[in-house]
């Protein structure tokens, strides 16, 4: 499942009220609350993968919309996806900091062929979880 989608589901948990993600040039309600806004605002809605609906409107048109959402005593938020990538870069940083770290340790005038290839192995692992 895409970041957006994950930080979607994760936002939902946390408070029932619209999320506006503003992913380019446009704004994207995802899932349920597309079909809401599909019902509210008569917005189009598409297919974002083959779970997750999605419905939104240029980034220009903000105001208009902001507008009409509060008219309608609709609850919403905005997030940028840009702190969406913020945080997985992060904890991409924290993975990398470990391969750095297990780098560190090594003793290149101690190591032999099977100690390199197991430290090889490990460094792989982390990487992958990245």
């Amino acid at each position: 499942m895409s970041k957006l989608c994950n930080k979607y589901q994760k936002l939902k948990k946390q408070e029932n009220i619209a999320y506006l993600f503003k992913v380019g040039i446009f704004y994207l309600f995802l899932d349920e609350d597309a079909k809401k806004m599909n019902q509210e605002l008569g917005l189009k809605c598409t297919h974002l993968n083959n779970d997750v609906l999605k419905c939104g409107f240029p980034i220009d048109s903000i105001n208009k919309y902001a507008n009409i959402l509060k008219e309608k005593k609709i609850k919403f938020k905005i997030i940028d996806k840009e702190i969406i990538d913020e945080e997985e870069n992060y904890l991409n940083n924290v993975k990398l900091k470990k391969v750095l770290n297990k780098i560190k340790t090594i003793d290149i005038e101690k190591i032999n062929g099977l100690k390199a290839l197991q430290m090889l192995n490990e460094l792989r692992d982390i990487l992958e979880q990245c």
